[in-house]
């Protein structure tokens, strides 16, 4: 169902009588007073019921992001823009390569942010264990999307979830007391995006890079920032 496309059996109703009034005026004139007292009740009702279900769409995604924005983006009619075929993607590289150049040199020399001390009794000193448990459930909760890096789609994953967990889990546990990331993890599927529709999309500087990680990387992120929150929560 379109977000724009509001209309209930009640507005359907008041339109089929608007038309049928309005065929009736112009065989009598004494009816187009209330064709047009019609028109106006059906324009009203129609107005109120798109705005509610415009509310209601928009209050159903509050808990997602992204599908939030996009429904947002579809009732203000901001449709997305694709890149410029002129632009190569060494084009694209240098650009972002060129801005994150020029911020690191704006920001060069400026002085050391001040952190409080922590408390002396408060300690972290390494990552509790993952459990095949908690895996299981990130993955279930996961949606079925994948970037294009990813070895198999995140349906399948879930799928043999079961015969995947403990290599998991093993994994895991081994990059928490390592204290490092696989090499791996850390390659990213990266897409230009405009910034906003309207824009030029020949001049790269109106676009912004999407990294989109592997399943993989995004589940261990997932695994420590459980652990750093809990961490963080437990000391105030």
């Amino acid at each position: 169902m379109r977000l724009t496309y509001g209309l209930t059996e009640e507005c359907r109703a008041a339109r089929k009588e608007c038309r049928r009034l309005e065929r009736r005026s112009k065989r009598s004139p004494n009816c187009l007073q209330q064709w047009r007292s019609e028109l106006r009740r059906y324009r009203l009702l129609t107005l109120r019921k798109r705005a509610a279900f415009r509310y209601e769409a928009i209050d159903n995604q509050r808990s997602s992001p992204q599908h939030l924005w996009r429904s947002i983006d579809q009732l203000m009619g901001r449709a997305k823009q694709t890149a410029s075929p002129d632009i190569s993607a060494a084009y694209f590289h240098k650009s972002f390569v060129d801005k994150t150049a020029c911020v690191r040199a704006s920001t060069d020399g400026v002085e050391d942010p001040v952190f409080r001390s922590p408390l002396a009794e408060i300690s972290f000193n390494m990552f509790q264990p993952v459990q095949a448990e908690e895996v299981a459930l990130l993955i279930s909760s996961f949606p079925n999307k994948q970037c294009r890096s990813d070895p198999l789609p995140t349906w399948v994953l879930k799928e043999c979830s079961a015969q995947l967990i403990p290599f998991i889990c093993r994994l895991f546990n081994a990059s928490l007391r390592a204290g490092r990331v696989p090499q791996s993890f850390k390659s990213a599927y990266v897409t230009p995006l405009l910034k906003k529709a309207g824009v030029d999309n020949s001049d790269p500087k109106n676009y912004r890079p999407i990294s989109n990680l592997s399943v993989m990387s995004k589940l261990l992120e997932r695994v420590i920032l459980r652990r750093l929150l809990e961490h963080l929560k437990s000391n105030g």
